[in-house]
C-alpha cells in the first residue's frame, strides 16, 4: 500500500511541477495593463450614489402634518422617530447610502431628483407615503488605472496562464498518443 500511495503521490507532484514550470513564464508587459483598462473601462466605475433619510405613514393627511410641524422647526431626525412606521425610525429615518435601482421606483426617482439638504414633497409608494431627505451625492467615477492596476494584473496573469496552459495541454495533446481509461 505505501509504495502504491507513494507511486500517486510521485505521480501528482509531478504533475504540480510541470503545470507550475508551464505558468510561470508568462510575463505581463505596461501595454496589456493599459489596454485591459481601455477594453473593461466598465469593471472601474463605481455608480452614483446617494444618502438619504425618509418617514413613512399611511395617509397623506398625516404625511402633510408631519412636514408642516419640519417646516415649524422639528428637525427631521426627530419627526422620524416619533411618526416613521419604518425600522428606520430609530436611526432618525436613516437609509444609508445607495444606487440607482435598490429602491421601489417613486422612490428612487424622487431621491434622486433631490438636492442635498432638500426635502422632498410627499411621495406615495406600495409602502405607504415618503418624505424624503437627500444627505449626500456621490457621482459616478472611474478609479484610476494606478488603483485599479493589482487587479489587472491578477486577470491578465490569470487569462495569460490559461491560454499558456491550453496550448501545452494541446501540444502535448499533439505529440503523444493518448489512451483515456
Amino acid at each position: 500500500d505505501y509504495i502504491e500511495q507513494m507511486k500517486i503521490i510521485e505521480k501528482d507532484l509531478l504533475i504540480q511541477i510541470g503545470v507550475k514550470n508551464i505558468m510561470n513564464n508568462v510575463d505581463i508587459t505596461e501595454e496589456e495593463i493599459q489596454k485591459y483598462y481601455e477594453d473593461n473601462k466598465q469593471m472601474f466605475k463605481s455608480a452614483e450614489t446617494v444618502s438619504a433619510k425618509h418617514i413613512l405613514v399611511d395617509t397623506l393627511e398625516q404625511m402633510q402634518e408631519i412636514k408642516a410641524e419640519i417646516t415649524n422647526g422639528m428637525s427631521f431626525e426627530e419627526a422620524a422617530q416619533k411618526y416613521s412606521k419604518c425600522p428606520s425610525a430609530a436611526q432618525g429615518g436613516s437609509l444609508g447610502s445607495f444606487t440607482r435601482g435598490r429602491m421601489v421606483p417613486e422612490f428612487e426617482k424622487a431621491a434622486f431628483e433631490l438636492q442635498v439638504g432638500e426635502i422632498s414633497e410627499p411621495v406615495k409608494t406600495q409602502f405607504g407615503y415618503h418624505l424624503i431627505q437627500l444627505d449626500e451625492r456621490n457621482p459616478e467615477s472611474m478609479k484610476s488605472l494606478e488603483e485599479s492596476k493589482h487587479m489587472i494584473v491578477k486577470n491578465v496573469l490569470k487569462q495569460k496562464q490559461n491560454e499558456k496552459y491550453i496550448s501545452a495541454l494541446t501540444e502535448l495533446k499533439s505529440k503523444y498518443d493518448i489512451e483515456v481509461k
